[in-house]
């Protein structure tokens, strides 16, 4: 009796366990038969199920570059200065007299070159610059071969000195890749000191200020050597020459003049430079006024061949 009666509770047992799963599979597809009915009637009426909402975008932000040192943009050079003059007073094509010899001094300048490129209106594109210089002479002795003022012949050495200072102003680019082209605008002063105030060397001053045109290109030949030329034109303003045996102020002609150079520069490293810059320089002063005793400065012309020698440290 109990051996049929356990057999009963088996049989219920595993019956329990087989319709569980039915019924649970009933369930879902029921609730599958709903999703279903949904997706289907919003698909009728138009209205489609929304996606989930995106996750938030990332925008990659660029890195900001550190801001370039200015101080490479600086610069300064100290040459010395050694050229040979040949000045001469002309009346016509008949030479009146001459001065000739070598002439000494330093050279100094220092400028700053901006990094920023500018434009105005496509004719004038650049990067500007800005470059203050000055020829300081020592004292130097050249000779004279002319004539006394009273007349007759006189042949001898006498001092000469001519101070020079200027700024210049103007833009720098690119020019064949690894070169550089460049153009300014000059102004500055000029005085010569010719003989001294000792009878016979009677002692004249040449002095005007300038304005000057110019511009050129260097040019890297080989790693650290670059080559140039620069070629200006210059014009004087209100050009006078004082004598002081006279003690009388002439009024110069016009005066104008040309400077030629051809700077060469090797470089021991991005801070220094080593240079040597051949130059060529032309003025031309035309007859002056004439004095109330009947005096007057002949034209003349003057033509110097020097060698500026000495470093350019930059920062």
């Amino acid at each position: 009796m109990n051996q049929w009666r356990s057999c009963g509770l088996c049989a219920l047992l595993i019956y329990g366990l087989a319709i569980i799963p039915a019924a649970a599979d009933e369930q879902h597809m029921q609730i599958v038969d709903q999703q279903l009915d949904v997706v289907e009637r919003d698909l009728q009426t138009g209205r489609l199920p929304q996606p989930p909402p995106a996750p938030p975008s990332v925008v990659p932000v660029a890195e900001k570059r550190p801001q370039q040192s200015t101080f490479h943009r600086f610069y300064a050079t100290a040459a010395w200065d050694i050229n040979h003059v040949h000045y001469s007073e002309w009346d016509g094509l008949d030479k009146l007299d001459e001065d000739m010899g070598t002439q000494r001094g330093m050279y100094y300048a220092a400028g700053y070159r901006s990094p920023n490129a500018i434009n105005f209106n496509d004719w004038i594109i650049g990067k500007p610059f800005i470059e203050g210089y000055y020829y300081k002479p020592f004292a130097n002795n050249i000779r004279y071969k002319g004539a006394l003022i009273g007349g007759g012949p006189y042949n001898t050495t006498q001092k000469s000195t001519v101070d020079q200072m200027g700024v210049k102003l103007g833009g720098y680019n690119t020019f064949l890749g690894k070169g550089e082209i460049y153009g300014y605008v000059d102004g500055g002063k000029r005085v010569w000191n010719r003989g001294q105030n000792v009878l016979p060397q009677y002692h004249e001053k040449y002095y005007w200020v300038y304005t000057g045109f110019g511009g050129g290109f260097k040019y890297p030949i080989l790693k650290k050597l670059s080559v140039g030329l620069d070629g200006e034109l210059l014009f004087a303003i209100n050009p006078r020459m004082y004598a002081d045996i006279l003690e009388y102020t002439f009024k110069l002609g016009s005066v104008w003049g040309a400077l030629v150079k051809a700077p060469i520069k090797f470089y021991l490293s991005s801070n220094m430079s080593l240079d040597l810059t051949p130059y060529f320089t032309y003025w031309k002063i035309n007859a002056s006024n004439v004095s109330p005793d009947g005096y007057y400065e002949p034209t003349s012309k003057t033509h110097e061949e020097g060698l500026l020698s000495g470093m350019t440290l930059y920062y």
